[in-house]
């Protein structure tokens, strides 16, 4: 693809609704209404002191940014005429496996758990674990990795096949916009980190290849991240702070999909954020006008 616009996230009336512009809006409404103080609660409570919690805030931030880079798979993204999946069905699973890896090296590398009271294990579950579940809350991944071994079966094995310099083309930009509209430098600085991790230190392939072979080895990693050992302090607590993170990213998700569909135009989620979105969702939300 030599065009980032050709990356969708939705197909709303033969309107595409751009995968950058959507990541960037699902953070947009994270950042500008009270889930932002709800993040900061997070890194806060989960940071070894205070001076750590701006390092945690960014890193939070991740799964809700990238949460659907999965739609970059060929499968979503043909045509709208061969076009097969107009759910995105599975994408979020497809999300999890292309970052995991990645995500891991992210933290033992920059030693980002020397800040939190979480150990690498159990900081990745967080982290990971949004991504998997931002649609289906009560869904057992397990079950859902055998859904996509029949997806994949189901039909053409280079639709699972993703070139990293698609990837690292939507990094690029969606790191360009964010940093030049809303200066998370934490977080960009993080994107960049993880944008070198896929396409320069992950493999020597161009590709990023779902297979049989990925997907057993990553259900039977997160099977091991399921387990309560190794994970201090205590599994309970992990698992409170990953359906936090999940709730946070659902939310987001959710709202700045419902502006997307209302506006017609296509812009930005803060230009209905700011100025003509309903008073009863900004009441709800606690939108502030930028």
């Amino acid at each position: 693809m030599n065009n980032i616009l050709k990356y969708h996230a939705r197909i709303i009336k033969g309107r595409r609704i751009s995968l950058v512009e959507h990541l960037y809006n699902t953070v947009y409404v994270t950042l500008k209404t009270m889930l932002s103080r709800r993040l900061w609660s997070l890194a806060i409570k989960s940071s070894r002191n205070s001076e750590n919690a701006s390092m945690l805030y960014g890193l939070f931030l991740v799964p809700i940014t990238l949460h659907d880079i999965g739609k970059i798979t060929p499968l979503y993204q043909d045509p709208p005429s061969t076009w097969r999946l107009g759910s995105y069905r599975m994408h979020e699973v497809i999300s999890g496996i292309v970052l995991d890896e990645c995500i891991e090296k992210l933290l033992i590398n920059s030693d980002l758990e020397r800040l939190s009271i979480f150990n690498h294990k159990a900081l990745q579950y967080i982290l990971i674990t949004p991504i998997l579940m931002h649609h289906y809350a009560m869904r057992d991944i397990r079950t859902a990795l055998v859904e996509l071994v029949k997806l994949m079966n189901r039909f053409s094995q280079k639709l699972f096949i993703i070139n990293k310099v698609d990837v690292d083309e939507l990094l690029r930009d969606l790191t360009h916009k964010l940093s030049h509209k809303l200066h998370t430098e934490t977080l960009t600085t993080l994107l960049d980190s993880l944008r070198k991790c896929i396409v320069e230190e992950s493999s020597k392939e161009s590709l990023i290849r779902l297979d049989n072979t990925t997907i057993a080895l990553f259900a039977n990693k997160f099977s091991n991240m399921l387990s309560p050992i190794g994970m201090e302090p205590g599994f309970r607590t992990v698992s409170i702070y990953g359906s936090a993170l999940t709730g946070l990213l659902g939310i987001a998700d959710y709202a700045a999909g419902s502006i997307e569909a209302c506006d017609e135009c296509g812009g930005y989620a803060g230009r209905v954020l700011g100025i003509d979105y309903s008073m009863v969702f900004r009441e709800l939300m606690g939108i502030y006008c930028i």
